[in-house]
């Protein structure tokens, strides 16, 4: 039938959605009315829609967000730097011995676009400007690689025998241009049945008065569900079913923007198992005490993590009896969940069981006379859900303190920013490469702020740079398998 029919053929369906519509106070949703092509899809997807569900969730998000909490400190945070070489050489076996046998994957929060960056494409594949032009997901990928390939040294095994399964969480907005750069580049040397894709949900957007939005006509406003839609999209997507059955045990989850993040650190797999936890967090000290930072805390007695605006200013610059801070452990985003934990509250987390957080945005939208609406403060609301608010669920929560400057360059603020940029990453990234080569033993000529790029799969953590000692090297260099 052709489109032209369409209005004859879906008069009942409106008739009928537009009465739904009107008991739930959501008729502006029909106004303008949607065009002709995109009739039968609009309406379906209207027809699903569970309309007291989105409005009880749209109310109990707004009087959450205004509650008073009770915060104290969390104590479980273990410096890297205060365990003795024995006992890290000791994690960093176990690690490697767990990769080796398969019971690892690294799951990676690929969602966002890189809109601030300039770009439109997906944020890893934005290349941050280092002498080998690698997009961020080629050095993830590296790194799987290359941590593949100290697992099995360690074993004694085949590389190629050993799994260590890549799940990617896209979004709908970025998960076509991401299968599509992975295809381009062969997964970037890794085993093409061990690179998983999955789509994270996404959730209507709402006016600030809780009636939902039009994008366009015919076209309902939604976003993507937050990173913590990441449970039960693994479970819908089937792909959890798939890593049980391959036996993996733990997820070691990641975000896109963090250029330095060691993918499925063996001496952090180690520790959270020797510490038989059922998730644990990486974290980084605070700069000073009013950085703009999340940060672990215990929140009613359950671990979380809050948000720097939650901390009174007494609070923030609390410190121990060695001057340290008491709220120092800020959240960079990686992660240690074990499979069993994550598959034990799937079915409460399917039916809601996860608090909605409130962000208020500047969302575009349509006038009832079809006129694109590009607000200039925000008009709307969209819901979230975070990766961390299963973390009062767990039994044991523990986390690893370490090194900035080696472990977290995040690429999240415009080229030229200040901080959080890729020019910041950039330069941390050329840093730590240098340090590592001096610390092998070469030397490092040239500029300071001349770029110095060592591949992942040259070294994964400073390891195997013997054969640079007594050398000279003349930056900018770039060291490259």
């Amino acid at each position: 039938m052709c489109s032209s029919d369409l209005p004859t053929r879906n008069l009942p369906a409106m008739a009928a959605i537009a009465s739904t519509l009107a008991d739930h106070d959501q008729s502006q949703l029909l106004t303008p009315p949607p065009p002709p092509e995109k009739q039968e899809d609009f309406l379906a997807k209207l027809k699903a829609l569970d309309y007291p569900k989105l409005k009880s969730t749209f109310e109990t998000s707004l009087s959450q967000s205004g509650e008073s909490r009770n915060l104290a400190p969390f104590k479980d945070v273990t410096d890297v730097a205060s365990l003795s070489a024995e006992t890290a050489a000791g994690y960093r076996a176990d690690g490697l011995a767990n990769i080796a046998q398969g019971k690892t994957c690294a799951l990676l929060l690929a969602g966002g676009q890189g809109t601030r960056l300039g770009s439109s494409s997906p944020k890893g594949c934005y290349n941050i400007g280092m002498p080998s032009n690698k997009p961020l997901f080629q050095y993830y990928c590296e790194r799987i690689s290359a941590v593949k390939r100290l697992a099995a040294a360690h074993a004694g095994v085949d590389e190629a025998t050993v799994r260590l399964p890549f799940v990617i969480m896209c979004s709908h907005a970025t998960s076509a241009e991401t299968i599509a750069f992975f295809e381009k580049h062969d997964n970037f040397g890794l085993p093409k049945d061990q690179v998983i894709f999955f789509n994270q949900g996404t959730m209507p957007c709402f006016t600030l008065e809780g009636k939902l939005m039009l994008a366009a006509p015919g076209e309902l406003a939604e976003a993507p569900d937050g990173n913590g839609g990441m449970y039960v999209a693994l479970r819908e997507s089937g792909v959890l079913t798939r890593l049980q059955k391959e036996g993996v045990t733990g997820i070691f989850q990641f975000g896109v923007d963090n250029c330095l993040c060691h993918v499925a650190e063996p001496t952090f797999l180690g520790f959270c198992q020797a510490q038989g936890a059922d998730c644990a967090v990486k974290t980084v000290a605070k700069l000073h005490a009013h950085e703009s930072v999340g940060v672990l805390a215990l929140v009613n007695g359950k671990p979380e993590v809050v948000e720097y605006s939650e901390l009174s200013k007494e609070m923030a610059e609390a410190t121990d009896a060695n001057g340290a801070l008491l709220y120092s452990a800020s959240h960079i985003c990686v992660n240690w969940f074990s499979v069993a934990f994550v598959a034990g509250f799937m079915d409460e987390i399917a039916a809601g069981g996860m608090p909605w957080h409130v962000a208020k945005k500047k969302i575009p939208t349509v006038a009832p006379d079809g006129s694109a609406v590009k607000p200039e403060v925000p008009n709307g609301i969209k819901l979230e859900l975070f990766i961390f608010d299963t973390f009062p669920r767990a039994r044991k929560l523990v986390a690893l303190q370490v090194p900035r400057e080696e472990e977290f360059a995040p690429v999240k603020n415009a080229p030229g920013s200040s901080s959080d940029s890729p020019d910041t990453a950039r330069a941390l990234y050329s840093q730590l490469s240098r340090r590592r080569l001096l610390a092998a033993g070469a030397t490092v000529s040239g500029d300071e702020g001349a770029l110095v790029e060592v591949s992942p799969l040259v070294s994964y953590a400073g390891e195997g740079l013997e054969s640079y000692a007594d050398k000279a090297l003349q930056a900018p260099v770039h060291l490259e398998k």
